[in-house]
């Protein structure tokens, strides 16, 4: 910079010197500016025989001011290992419900308010693992929902990862997905039945490897051994629990695709951990892109458990969805869909409920919607049937937003 403004000088100075209308006529003001020229033309010149001499060197200095004669030499530091942030993304996603019903027990009936707020921190540890935590804040308290580490690359089989902690299970693909990222409101009657409240989320290891079958379907395997921490389920962590899922997706062209899914796991219910309990299901979800907004998805899962009995025959029991969801854009996002349920209770198989819903969305943001869903539960073992009205408002903050998962 200072060369640049030196020349700039210069030519300026010459430029007066040679135009004699905008010279001033005193002499002595001419005889100024030529030694101020003479002056300016020998600083250059010594400033550039010592950048010669520093390219021929090939030294790197700081720009030293011109009253020191020598150079300042900064030499690289020498790292023995290249630092990484380990600050985690951090997310924050909550959602807030309210419910109108003609049911009458209902202790939340006709209110809106808060359902549960959600703290979310990833982070690539290194190139080899991940981890993640997932706080769950509601009324009933504080829980962790996920935390988990999760390594590949390190195992002598090529593919495959580990992941250890605590997890939602592969127990099917809405399972698999936080609630808030659902299209819908309220948890699919089977799922609520089978997994409790909760969803089905265990403490133990789970491991996975891809497989190619060919060059239009993709599969995944895991195999998982768990704690059995879900007294839906099983014996509240007493039970030892193992199992798997198969999962694959195939293109049928670069409009059509289809995924499809199996998965078992067993472990025991009783407290003596003698009586078996086994649950098991399939997915599939077959999807049409009409354009990059627009797009109809057909999802649905079976779920099946069994459990062994000390004296009679094992108890069976049953439950399904299915779920036909269209979005679209029009001026925002939007998705609309239908939802039909039935399902019988592990605990009590006699009778088979049964949900009929619609549902609506609506994007504000890709960091905001709102849910609406129309329920008609009819409920056998309560001997009741009841119309309700979910009205859902979900918002998030930071890289982990809400949205609607794959589908």
């Amino acid at each position: 910079m200072k060369f640049n403004s030196l020349v700039v000088a210069i030519f300026v100075c010459l430029f007066f010197q040679i135009n004699p209308l905008l010279i001033a006529d005193s002499n002595a003001e001419i005889q100024d500016l030529k030694k101020q020229v003479a002056s300016l033309t020998s600083l250059v010149n010594k400033l550039s025989q010592r950048l010669e001499q520093i390219e021929s060197e090939k030294t790197v200095i700081t720009s030293p001011p011109p009253s020191i004669s020598k150079p300042i030499v900064r030499s690289a530091p020498v790292q023995s290992s290249v630092y990484q942030n380990q600050n985690p993304d951090i997310s924050v996603a909550g959602k807030a419900i309210g419910k109108k019903t003609t049911n009458s027990s209902d202790p939340i009936r006709n209110s809106i308010g808060l359902d549960e707020a959600e703290l979310a921190m990833t982070k690539n540890i290194s190139p080899y693992s991940k981890g993640a935590l997932t706080l769950s804040f509601s009324d009933g308290g504080t829980k962790i929902e996920e935390a988990w580490a999760e390594f590949s690359h390190i195992f002598p089989v090529d593919d495959v990862e580990a992941k250890v902690g605590k997890f939602l299970v592969p127990c099917g693909f809405l399972n698999t997905v936080h609630d808030h990222d659902w299209p819908m409101v309220a948890k699919p009657l089977s799922m609520q039945y089978f997994f409790g409240d909760e969803s089905f989320s265990e403490n133990g290891l789970s491991m996975s490897k891809p497989i190619n079958f060919s060059n239009k379907t993709y599969a995944k395997a895991n195999i998982d051994f768990l704690q059995g921490n879900n007294e839906q389920l099983f014996h509240g962590g007493n039970s030892r629990v193992m199992g798997g899922r198969i999962f694959t997706n195939t293109m049928f062209n670069d409009k059509d695709d289809l995924n499809f899914g199996v998965n078992f796991h067993q472990g025991s219910w009783d407290t003596s951990g003698d009586l078996r309990s086994s649950i098991a299901g399939a997915d599939i979800m077959l999807r049409r892109r009409f354009s990059q907004f627009n797009r109809l998805c057909l999802f649905g899962e079976w779920l099946w458990n069994r459990r062994e009995q000390a004296f009679g025959s094992d108890s069976f029991a049953n439950g399904y969805y299915l779920n036909l969801l269209y979005k679209f854009k029009k001026i925002r996002d939007w998705h609309v869909g239908f939802e039909y349920d039935c399902s019988q209770k592990p605990s009590d198989t006699r009778y088979w409920s049964t949900v009929r819903s619609a549902y609506l969305g609506y994007w504000f943001t890709e960091n905001d919607r709102v849910q609406f869903q129309l329920r008609n539960i009819h409920d056998p073992f309560q001997i009741t049937t009841n119309n309700e009205a979910l009205i859902e408002i979900i918002w998030g903050m930071g890289p982990h937003k809400p949205h609607l998962a794959n589908f």
